[in-house]
């Protein structure tokens, strides 16, 4: 009984084995290659083994797949533009499940645009009719859009300051050297990538101010200038209030180290930590005074202790400059479109900086010092279609709750040196 059952699975063996064929299938029906016009392109095809020929028998047929190309008569990718080397694999051992042949697309591009294809066919057990083919469908590769913020870059901001307080003049220079290095390292959490970059550089700008009404100030004058005064002899009594405009010449230098929050194709936005030393240098201009009250009378020695020889109200401009440190947190946001580029850095922190100072009688000067939070708000916007880059800019500046803002607004050109490198490099090949 054993030797019976033994014979009936040898023969169902034996008559299984000899249905069985070799059957191979491409993975895919269609495979699509996106040409590189500066490089070669190595393209494997992958065939899955369905099934073998059965082997150790007599007159077994070798598991042998031949490739070759199949001429197309419209659409095909010209012989010059591929390598292609037709021939056969070495025959398949059992348990094989996946093999592959391969094409290497050289470097080019497809005529406008069009795709173009190769179609590949394997052959096996020695007959036509198991012939089986795959299109190689190849495009050209899409140009990457590259982002504004993708490389280091180079600007320099020259132009004049706005001076609304005298018609809007432009008046004095506005400068600004820039480095934007937007990834100087990076690092993945929780399969992110977070990049560290950082923005330094140096600037000099015109900040204007409109002081407060003036102080109403009272002033006695002589009548006739240097005259010997006597009960007998006119002075003049006046009050008047007057307002100063003041102008701030600045001059500093900010590092930002940059984390990058948000970023799409057109937009980014980033944590910064702004630290930034500033001079500056403030000139007031007083006013005409307003007179709101004014009358001659006697002098009285008793009562006018005080008479100015000349009856001409001279107010000197005064000159000083201080010296200001900010720390602080800010999200520059930018917006890049293929014209133009807005940019929008609100900043908060704490400052160290003067107030006034101020001149003895024995000629020594002494200088107020206060720490308090301040606020800081530069923008800009830019066009994009020439290398110029003009722009109209400016910034808000000031301390919370404590002095009037300082205001800048500038037209200048913002010049990156990085893009004026690549036109020229264009200009030359």
């Amino acid at each position: 009984m054993k030797k019976i059952i033994t014979s009936i699975v040898f023969l169902f063996f034996i008559l299984n084995s000899f249905g069985q064929k070799l059957n191979a299938v491409f993975v895919q029906d269609t495979i699509v290659v996106e040409r590189d016009k500066t490089i070669m392109q190595m393209v494997p095809i992958p065939i899955n083994i369905m099934s073998l020929n059965p082997t150790g028998v007599v007159g077994a047929i070798p598991n042998v797949l031949n490739f070759a190309t199949v001429p197309l008569a419209v659409n095909a990718l010209p012989a010059v533009d591929f390598q292609f080397t037709a021939g056969a694999l070495p025959p398949i051992n059992a348990g094989t499940t996946q093999v592959a042949w391969q094409v290497t697309i050289l470097p080019g591009t497809n005529a406008a645009d069009n795709a173009l294809f190769i179609s590949v066919q394997i052959t096996y057990n020695d007959g036509a009719a198991q012939t089986k083919s795959v299109i190689i469908k190849v495009i050209n590769k899409k140009p990457v859009e590259k982002e504004d913020n993708d490389d280091v870059d180079v600007s320099l901001l020259v132009g004049s300051n706005l001076d609304f307080f005298n018609s809007v003049k432009l008046k004095d220079l506005a400068g600004e050297f820039n480095i934007f290095l937007p990834e100087i390292f990076s690092f993945k959490s929780n399969n992110k990538k977070i990049k560290i970059g950082a923005s330094l550089g140096i600037y000099n700008y015109r900040n204007f101010s409109v002081d407060s009404p003036g102080t109403v100030t009272s002033y006695n004058y002589k009548l006739v200038p240097f005259e010997t005064l006597d009960p007998t002899k006119k002075i003049v009594k006046a009050t008047f209030s007057s307002s100063g405009k003041s102008t701030k010449d600045f001059q500093g230098f900010y590092v930002e180290p940059l984390l990058l929050l948000r970023e799409d194709k057109k937009t980014h936005l980033f944590l910064s930590f702004h630290l930034e030393v500033l001079k500056r240098t403030e000139k007031i201009e007083y006013d005409n005074p307003n007179y709101i009250w004014r009358d001659t009378v006697l002098y009285n020695p008793a009562r006018d202790n005080v008479i100015n020889e000349h009856g001409d109200i001279i107010r000197r401009n005064p000159s000083n400059t201080y010296h200001s440190a900010y720390y602080g947190i800010g999200f520059p946001v930018s917006l890049s479109k293929k014209y133009f580029e807005l940019y929008f850095a609100p900043t908060v922190g704490i400052s160290k900086y003067n107030v006034t100072s101020y001149q003895t009688k024995a000629g020594g000067t002494f200088t107020i010092n206060e720490t308090g939070p301040f606020y800081l708000c530069k923008f800009f916007f830019k066009e994009k279609v020439s290398l110029l880059g003009l722009t109209i800019g400016g910034e808000v500046r000031g301390i919370f709750g404590k002095l009037n803002p300082y205001l800048n607004a500038y037209v200048a050109t913002r010049i990156s040196l990085s893009k004026f490198s690549d036109f020229f490099k264009a200009s030359s090949k």
